[in-house]
């Protein structure tokens, strides 16, 4: 971080991911906030609590080396079985 050189030695293809997950970011904390400004926290803080299963069916999916366990399974039926009454109690 010498002479104002941030990105010292990180390669294109790194700065494009950091840009990339920058912009994913700021994307997803501008839905939560207006999911907030539409909903109850009640109803929005369940649902945005479960974006890690989205992350570990799409490593499945695309990452050849990644597979869906018994144990990963039974916690995506567990995550699902718990925020499923809480949503469904909402409407």
């Amino acid at each position: 971080m010498r002479d104002g050189e941030i990105f010292a030695g990180m390669s294109r293809n790194g700065m494009a991911w950091f840009a990339g997950v920058g912009v994913c970011n700021g994307f997803a904390m501008l839905t939560i906030h207006m999911a907030l400004a539409r909903g109850t926290v009640t109803l929005v803080a369940p649902s945005v609590t479960t974006y890690s299963l989205v992350t570990v069916v799409l490593s499945a999916l695309f990452l050849p080396h990644i597979r869906l366990t018994q144990c990963l399974f039974a916690g995506i039926i567990v995550t699902a079985a718990g925020v499923t009454p809480l949503l469904a109690d909402q409407n």
